[in-house]
């Protein structure tokens, strides 16, 4: 049976949820909730969301195909309002590019008004290493075209992408691909009430706070980001950043991992992120995936992303 992994945002309440609830108040109503009128995975009452999934979806969490070029399907609902969304994808946490219509993009771009559904077949443009089970992720960022230096009275948010988290078996594999485990050195653990990420650039002292909507740099140069991510109840998570939606490097590596961490403990530090060599401003967005090397496939997984900030590359 296929399946579609899904993941919605309620926009009105500013908070992410799977299957979004109704407005509709009727008991009966509520036990078999309709869709909105052209949607497939939108709810009635969700009159601000969005959604995004991918398939076909095996069983929970696992992605199979018969070869790599084989193509695979991501559909994007929107409900109530101008948006423009980037799609991009990463196997085994690094951003690869993905085939549409014979094109291959980076990031691919969706700009809707109004409601939408749509339903693209796309694969991917580069084989992966034969033989071994990928991680395969899936990021939607909504107001991809909002840079936060240009809003004046626009509040930073939280709540702008939604991630789906794969295993992908191509062919008769059974073995998980090797990935790179060497653990970050945080330079603070503490307790923290909520998990998440926040970034900032700010050097002189740790400290948890919403970074500047501008920042200027030279282009080329290494940056110097302060973070404070994790606080799960699991014990291990991966740090990527995105600057206009393609991956940075960080330490020279495409993420960071931190692992054997207390339940609940926040890890601080620095780490230098190579900037873009063009000049532009660039929306710069940070993520962290918990668990991210499991075996079993886990699409739904409370992954998390920074305020935002706009980067000036000069």
């Amino acid at each position: 049976m296929i399946r579609k992994a899904r993941l919605f945002i309620l926009v009105i309440f500013c908070t992410a949820v799977c299957g979004c609830g109704s407005s509709v108040t009727d008991s009966e109503e509520m036990d078999s909730p309709k869709h909105m009128e052209g949607m497939d995975q939108l709810l009635e009452g969700n009159t601000m969301g969005y959604a995004f999934s991918v398939y076909p979806e095996e069983e929970r969490g696992e992605l199979r195909l018969a070869s790599w070029e084989e193509p695979l399907n991501f559909q994007v609902e929107s409900a109530g309002t101008q948006r423009q969304f980037a799609i991009y994808f990463m196997c085994d946490y690094r951003q690869v590019p993905i085939l549409i219509d014979g094109v291959t993009y980076d990031q691919f771009y969706i700009g809707v008004d109004g409601n939408y559904s749509g339903e693209y077949s796309f694969s991917l443009a580069e084989e992966p290493e034969p033989g071994k089970v990928h991680k395969l992720t899936a990021v939607m960022t909504a107001y991809s075209d909002v840079l936060m230096a240009d809003q004046e009275n626009t509040p930073v948010s939280t709540l702008d992408s939604l991630i789906l988290n794969f295993n992908l078996s191509i062919g008769d594999v059974q073995e998980m691909t090797s990935f790179e485990k060497k653990a970050a050195d945080a330079e603070l653990l503490y307790d923290s009430a909520g998990s998440g990420i926040i970034l900032n650039t700010y050097t002189d002292e740790l400290v948890s706070k919403i970074p500047e909507k501008e920042v200027r740099v030279r282009q080329g140069e290494e940056l110097t980001i302060q973070y404070h991510a994790g606080a799960f109840e699991e014990n291990d998570f991966l740090m990527f950043i995105t600057a206009g939606y393609e991956q940075m490097r960080l330490n020279g590596q495409d993420y960071l991992y931190f692992s054997d961490l207390p339940p609940k403990q926040m890890a601080a530090g620095y780490c230098q992120m190579e900037t873009p060599e063009e000049p532009g401003r660039y929306e710069v967005i940070g993520y962290v995936i918990p668990q991210p090397f499991l075996e079993s496939g886990l699409s739904d997984q409370h992954s998390s992303e920074s305020y935002r900030f706009t980067l000036v590359v000069e």
